[in-house]
């Protein structure tokens, strides 16, 4: 079970990268369980979508 206040603050970081990144930038984000880093281009603008699942 996640911590309501490690909610907030996950959603406080979205929201200040979301104003800050734009298409071709490059991203990065650690992989805790795997100690391995998943890299990815940013390919569109921001979409919010409703669904847990973004398939």
């Amino acid at each position: 079970m996640v911590h309501g206040a490690v909610v907030r603050d996950f959603a406080a970081q979205l929201w200040a990268l979301r104003d800050r990144m734009s298409v071709g930038d490059l991203v990065v984000m650690p992989l805790k369980p795997e100690s391995q880093l998943a890299i990815g281009r940013i390919a569109g603008g921001y979409r919010n979508l409703d669904s847990e699942d973004p398939e």
